[in-house]
């Protein structure tokens, strides 16, 4: 991370904090790489993730997964 700007290394940290903290709940419920732009709020309600920060850096996140039409 050195020589990334400050705001780029502390996006880095949280979606790696976020990833570590989910990853049981996305193995268990079998969501794989090509699942992911299919989840929307039902499915991240049933993955347990409540926390209104997470949810907002999980949708960012999928909407650059989500082919443009």
């Amino acid at each position: 991370l050195n020589g990334l700007p400050i705001m780029v290394c502390y996006g880095i940290l949280l979606s790696l904090e976020m990833i570590c903290r989910y990853y049981e709940s996305f193995k268990s419920n079998s969501i794989t790489y090509e699942l992911l732009p299919e989840l929307d709020d039902k499915y991240i309600d049933t993955l347990g993730i409540y926390a209104v920060g997470d949810r907002i850096r999980l949708e960012k996140a999928l909407l650059t997964l989500k082919p443009e039409v």
